[in-house]
């Protein structure tokens, strides 16, 4: 079996008409106004609800934002709704002054293909304004795949996208091991979120993670992934808790979305098919709420001699 994942990137410069603070993550902002245009250009049934929808299937908005799937579905069965296929980071904190930031989106699989609708949907969110006082934006510049793709009003795709892919070989590695959680990542053990994390802890995270992403656009055949083989000589935690707070137009209330930031440092013997798990955490991200922009992590891996 083969674990792959194909997905493309879509970086966009903002530059704004004045310079804006962003009292929460700014990632909230950009998601609802991508799902608020999107809808706006895409649907043609604005009062029904997309689960009552014979387009549910079809339809960007709903791919991308309400992401259905059958019940019946083997990756997650019994349930309707899937992981959604995008994530979405910023290089802007909350409460930074700026009058840039740089936005990136990762689309996986299918969704890569409404890319230009995508941009399209936040061109006029520039247009129209951001927070209430309707602060303007322009995008200065695109990259897809890291190719610069808008020139004179005009789009232009780049070929092929990525693809993440689980290593099977045997390789064993020894050395230091660094994941640094950027946002939160939040996810249970044992019906309680963790508050604190092992390394067997994310990799089991991100194992369920792309089992889920690969069964649903990627493999056509669904087979759950091993656990990778590692060896844990000695590990280092230093985390803290972080609330992000949001506001749900769907539930009309704040609501809050807490995780765990910080750095795990581990020494040991890691295999070929650990790392490259860990790099689809990379990616992706990992854990609940990874649309949101929540658990982003960066992983390091210095090989070399450590003591077992």
């Amino acid at each position: 079996m083969s674990w792959q994942l194909a997905y493309q990137t879509m970086e966009m410069a903002l530059h704004f008409e004045k310079p804006v603070i962003f009292n929460r993550h700014p990632v909230f902002y950009f998601r609802s106004l991508l799902g608020k245009e999107l809808f706006y250009l895409i649907c043609p049934f604005r009062s029904r609800m997309c689960e009552r929808c014979t387009l549910r299937f079809k339809c960007a908005y709903s791919f991308v934002f309400e992401s259905p799937v059958t019940r019946d579905n083997p990756v997650l069965y019994g349930r309707n709704f899937a992981s959604h296929p995008f994530v979405m980071s910023s290089d802007v904190g909350e409460s930074q002054s700026t009058e840039r930031l740089n936005l990136k989106m990762i689309l996986i699989g299918q969704a890569a293909e409404y890319i230009p609708i995508i941009f399209w949907s936040f061109i006029r969110a520039g247009e129209t304004g951001i927070f209430k006082n309707r602060v303007r934006y322009k995008i200065d510049e695109l990259k897809i795949n890291g190719k610069p793709s808008f020139k004179d009003e005009k789009l232009n795709l780049p070929g092929g996208p990525y693809h993440w892919q689980l290593l099977e070989e045997e390789t064993i590695k020894k050395g230091k091991l660094f994941l640094e959680f950027l946002t939160p990542v939040r996810f249970k053990k044992d019906g309680r979120y963790l508050k604190e994390m092992s390394v067997e802890d994310v990799l089991q995270a991100a194992k369920r993670r792309m089992e889920i992403l690969v069964g649903t656009y990627g493999a056509k055949d669904f087979v759950r992934m091993p656990f990778p083989q590692i060896e844990v000589f000695s590990e280092n935690a230093q985390m803290q808790w972080k609330d992000y707070v949001r506001w749900s137009a769907r539930q009309k209330r704040q609501m809050r979305l807490g995780g765990v930031v910080g750095i795990l440092s581990v020494e040991g013997q890691f295999s070929a098919m650990a790392l490259s798990l860990l790099k689809g955490a990379e990616i992706f991200h990992v854990g609940k709420n990874t649309s949101f922009g929540l658990g982003k992590i960066k992983v390091t891996f210095v090989e070399g001699e450590v003591h077992g």
